[in-house]
Formats: C-alpha cells, structure tokens, sequence
C-alpha cells in the first residue's frame, strides 16, 4: 500500500517541485508560464480526452448518477461557499463568487491526470472528461458572469450567451464530446490518427505538472482565515461531501473512487487566472492554490490508502 501511495505521489510532487525550482531559479523563465499552459489546455489535453472519451463505454460516459453526483459535489459546493461567504463573511458578490470557485474547482487537468492514470490507467480520463464538461458549462460561466457584474454596460444575458459561446468553443469541450460521438456511433478512429493524438496527450502529465510549478512560483503566499477556509473548503469538505453522495446514489466500481478523487484534488490554477484576470482576491486566491496543493499530499495520501 505505502508503494502505491509513493508512486502515486511522489512523482507529481517532484515535477511540480522542479517546475517550481525552474521558476525561482530562472533556469527557465516565468514568462514561459502561459505558452506551457496554453499547450496543455489548447492541445495535450483536449487529444487525451479525446482518445479516452473514443475509447471508452457509452454507458460508462453517459451514466447518469454518476454524471448526476459529480456535479453536485462540484455545484454544491460553489453555492455553500458562496451563501457563506456572502452571508456570514460579508463579502460583496465579486469576491464572493471568486472565493467560492477557489474552494469547488479541483485541479483536474494539472494533477487529476496525473495521479488518476498512475494509479488506475488511461481509462480514468473518463470521469476528468465529465468533471471537465461540468465546471465549463456552469461554474466558469455563472462565475465569469458575477465577476463581470461590475461592468454595467453589459447585461446580464448578454454575459451568459458570451460565456456559454467561449466555453462551448474550447478544444476542452470539444475533444471530449467528439470522442463521445465517436463512441456512441462505433466511429473507427484510423490508426494514423490515433497514434498521433495519443502522442501528444500522453505529454499532458508531465507538462501540466511542470507548468503547474513554474505558475506557483510566479505568486507570493500569505496566509490568512479566507486562504484557511479556502483549503478546508476544498481539501477536506468537498471529498466528504462527495463520499456521502456516492453512498446516497448507490455508486460502487471504479468510477466511484475516480470522482472521489477528484474531488479531493487541491485548487485549480484557472480559479487564480480568474482572481489575477478581474483583480479580485488575486493573493488569497494564489495562495489558496499553492498552500493547498501541497497539503493535497497529506489529504491524498490519506485518501489513496482508505479507498485503494
């Protein structure tokens, strides 16, 4: 068992540590952080989902309680976060809803992968594809909205159908629901083609992982009660939340661990992009994502041993 948490582990610790060294080094420029994200998120990543998702069961990929769980482990949580920091913490709907995709939005581009392949194999970018589809179609959009709520010029509907048209036009949602079309329709992907994207999305781990360092190193960390709730929120509160609705909807088999996981990822980088991108609790939310992820090594480690 430690073996499995070790290998599981310590790899994507080491590239996230090296990407970071690179970074405070110099030895490769921070600047360089946006051309390797871009990579992953506009190429690496949406040919992987696209293999996995053409590769993989229709009754796997359009299973609806687990379609159904996952997204109200996600979604439950940005809206508990919000009504609580809303309400209790009192801060205005702008910081509020920025607050609240830091707590709901796992990392599972730059880690999911990564530690979802090491332990259980390729087929694991099934549930990443769907966790995926879910935080593009509602959480970015309806945060994205909010946080444009300042700008008076724009309405409200204008936002959501400019919102929903980016995230319906990114290769992230794209790959993924190709690679459905092709497996519920039995669409034979030539070899040639096959073994092109399956090259490039294989680079999704390490690249991801290396650039998720390099970012990390580009921001300062505080610490204070928001970033502490921030990684309570996501760390501990979210895998919970996802156990108990895996144990109300009946879920068993690996599908189950794979979204349990996930939830259990820390923060995604994106959640900072928006902070940094509106200028809302740009270094609480910096420091959520990095303080978080390396208390992911503890809080995954604990999580790995209990359900492998």
């Amino acid at each position: 068992m430690l073996d499995t948490i070790l290998d599981s582990i310590v790899p994507v610790f080491f590239v996230i540590a090296l990407g970071w060294f690179s970074g405070k080094k110099k030895i490769v420029s921070i600047e360089h952080k946006k051309a390797f994200a871009d990579y992953v998120m506009m190429f690496s990543f949406p040919l992987h989902l696209f293999i996995g998702s053409a590769k993989a069961n229709p009754k796997t990929l359009l299973d609806v309680r687990i379609i159904s769980s996952f997204a109200l482990a996600l979604m439950g949580l940005y809206v508990i976060s919000f009504i609580i920091q809303k309400h209790i913490f009192k801060y205005d709907s702008r910081k509020a809803a920025q607050g609240s995709i830091v707590c709901a939005f796992p990392n599972m581009a730059f880690m999911g992968i990564p530690v979802l392949t090491s332990l259980i194999g390729p087929e694991a970018l099934i549930s990443v594809a769907i966790g995926n589809v879910i935080t593009s179609i509602f959480m970015i959009p309806i945060t994205t909205i909010i946080l444009e709520s300042k700008d008076a010029t724009a309405s409200p509907m204008k936002i959501i159908k400019s919102s929903l048209i980016n995230c319906i036009k990114k290769p992230l949602i794209i790959a993924p629901i190709l690679g459905l079309l092709c497996s519920v329709f039995h669409v034979e992907i030539p070899k040639v083609v096959f073994h092109s994207f399956e090259l490039i999305g294989k680079s999704t781990s390490g690249v991801s992982l290396f650039s998720l360092g390099l970012i990390m190193a580009s921001y300062r960390v505080v610490l204070s009660g928001q970033v502490y709730f921030n990684i309570f929120m996501k760390n501990i509160l979210q895998p919970i939340i996802m156990s108990g609705l895996i144990v109300l909807f009946h879920l068993k088999g690996i599908m189950a661990k794979e979204i349990l996981l996930l939830c259990a990822m820390p923060t995604a980088t994106i959640s900072t992009m928006f902070g940094l991108k509106y200028g809302v609790s740009e270094v609480e939310s910096s420091s959520s994502t990095i303080l978080g992820t390396i208390f992911s090594i503890v809080t995954l480690s604990f999580l790995i041993s209990f359900i492998l």
